[in-house]
C-alpha cells in the first residue's frame, strides 16, 4: 500500500483546502485498496470541511492563523513554533515512513514556511521519497524577485519531482504575464515579468497542468431546495458569497444594499463564508432587516455551493479558484470583485484573483469591480447589466474539470 502525505497551509480560505480534499475524495474513489493519505494540516483546523473515511487527519501544533479584524492583515496573522513544528513533522515522518510527499501551494507561495517544511524536505530526499509540488494556478510569491532568493527557490526546487499545476495546460499562463504588465503600467514597476519567467523557468520540466481540480458532483448537481420556493417563482435569483470569509465584508454589505434598490423581482442568497466572525453576521443581519428583509437570505456557509451557482441567474462573488472554475464550467453570468492587496502596491496585481479576473472577463464577459470601488448602485447595475447578455459560450472541455482524477494517478505513478 502506498503512503501519501499531503502537507498544505490554507490561512483560513476555501480554495487551497478544498483542492486537497477533492484530490483526496479521488484517490479513495480510484485507489482505496492500493493508498493510505495523511494530511499534515499547518493551518486552523475547519469544522466545515470533511474528507473521505479512512483519511488520517494530522493537525500541527500552534497553527498560523488570522486575528480576522473584518480584513487580512499580515501584521495580525500569528505565527506559530516554527520548530516546533518541524520537529513534529519529522516524527509524523518517521512514523509513517510515506513513499510521496505532496507541498500545496509550497514553494511557489508560502515562503514563510520555508524553516518549517525545509528540514522535512531534506530528510524525505534522503531517504527516496517521492517530493511533489501542488500548485492551483501559475504563481510565485514575489519574496522570490530578487537574484539571492531566486537561487533559495532553485535550491527548493530540486528536491521536486514534479511540479501539478491545477489548470488545462498554459490555459491561466498568459493572464498571469498580463496582470504583470498591468502592474507595470499602473505603478511604473520596474520589470517583474523576467523573475517570474525565471522562476517558472527553473521548473519548466517537472510541470504537469492537471486540469481543474473540483468536485466530481458537479456534473450531476441537483437543484437546491430554495430555488423550488414558490414564493420566488419568477423572480430573479443572485447568489453573493466570498469563499472563506477573511476579507472583504463591504463586498457582502453592498450586494445586500443592492437589492433594496433592485426592489421586489430578485432574490438575493448571501454566503458569507464559515470563517465569518460572530461580529460579521450580526452586521450583516443587521443590514437585511434594513434593506427591508423580504427575498433575501443569509446562510453562513453551504458546502455544495456549487449546485447554487449552476442554477442562479448572476453569481457576485470574490474571484478565488473554487468559485472561477465553478463559474466558467457551468458558464455564469457574473460580477467579480477581485482581492487586491492595496497596503503593497507594488504587488497588488499579482494574485491568483487579479489575473483570473482577467480570464473571466475574456471568457464570461464577467463584470470586473475593484474593492476599492465597490458600492451598492455599481453592483445593482452590474447584474442588471450582466442579465441583458446571452449566456457565455463554451470554451473547455468536460475533461478540462477533472484534474483531481489527473492528479491522484500522477501521485500513485510516483
Amino acid at each position: 500500500m502506498k503512503k501519501i502525505i499531503i502537507y498544505y497551509s490554507h490561512r483560513q480560505t476555501l480554495g487551497h483546502q478544498s483542492r486537497i480534499a477533492n484530490i483526496t475524495a479521488s484517490l479513495r474513489l480510484h485507489y482505496s485498496k492500493k493508498a493510505r493519505v495523511f494530511l499534515f494540516n499547518a493551518g486552523l483546523p475547519e469544522e466545515c470541511l470533511h474528507f473521505p473515511r479512512g483519511t488520517v487527519c494530522v493537525n500541527l501544533p500552534t497553527p498560523f492563523h488570522s486575528k480576522h479584524d473584518f480584513r487580512i492583515d499580515r501584521k495580525n496573522f500569528v505565527r506559530g513554533d516554527i520548530a516546533g513544528r518541524s520537529k513534529f513533522m519529522l516524527e509524523q515522518v518517521e512514523r509513517i515512513r510515506p513513499d510521496v510527499f505532496v507541498t500545496e501551494f509550497f514553494p511557489f507561495g508560502r515562503p514563510d514556511l520555508i524553516d518549517e517544511i525545509f528540514p522535512v524536505l531534506r530528510v524525505l530526499r534522503t531517504s527516496g521519497v517521492k517530493i511533489l509540488s501542488s500548485l492551483g494556478y501559475p504563481y510565485v510569491n514575489p519574496f522570490f524577485f530578487t537574484p539571492d532568493k531566486l537561487r533559495t527557490f532553485v535550491l527548493l526546487g530540486k528536491y521536486y519531482e514534479n511540479v501539478l499545476i491545477h489548470t488545462p495546460s498554459r490555459f491561466e499562463d498568459g493572464f498571469a504575464e498580463s496582470s504583470l504588465d498591468l502592474a507595470e503600467t499602473e505603478f511604473q514597476r520596474h520589470d517583474l515579468k523576467k523573475p517570474f519567467l525565471d522562476v517558472m523557468s527553473a521548473v519548466k520540466d517537472k510541470i504537469i497542468y492537471t486540469g481543474y481540480v473540483a468536485s466530481g458532483k458537479m456534473k450531476n448537481a441537483r437543484r437546491p431546495a430554495c430555488f423550488g420556493n414558490s414564493e420566488y417563482k419568477g423572480k430573479t435569483f443572485v447568489l453573493v458569497s466570498r469563499g472563506g470569509g477573511v476579507i472583504y465584508p463591504k463586498l457582502l454589505a453592498s450586494a445586500v444594499l443592492a437589492k433594496k434598490i433592485l426592489g421586489d423581482g430578485y432574490v438575493f442568497l448571501i454566503v458569507p463564508g464559515p470563517a465569518s466572525t460572530d461580529a460579521e453576521m450580526a452586521l450583516f443581519s443587521a443590514l437585511v432587516k434594513q434593506a427591508g428583509g423580504r427575498g433575501i437570505m443569509m446562510q453562513k456557509y453551504i458546502p455544495d455551493l456549487f449546485r447554487h451557482v449552476r442554477y442562479c441567474d448572476v453569481s457576485v462573488s470574490m474571484c478565488g479558484y473554487n468559485t472561477s472554475v465553478e463559474l466558467m464550467y457551468f458558464r455564469k453570468k457574473s460580477i467579480v470583485v477581485p482581492w487586491q492587496l492595496w497596503e503593497n502596491k507594488n504587488n497588488s496585481f499579482f494574485n491568483d484573483q487579479i489575473f483570473r479576473s482577467l480570464m473571466l472577463k475574456k471568457y464570461l464577459g464577467s463584470r470586473v469591480i475593484p474593492y476599492n470601488a465597490i458600492s451598492a448602485e455599481l453592483i445593482a447595475e452590474g447584474i442588471k447589466e450582466q442579465l441583458t447578455k446571452d449566456r457565455p459560450g463554451a470554451v473547455l472541455r468536460e475533461a478540462d474539470f477533472e484534474g483531481a482524477d489527473i492528479t491522484a494517478k500522477r501521485i500513485m505513478a510516483s
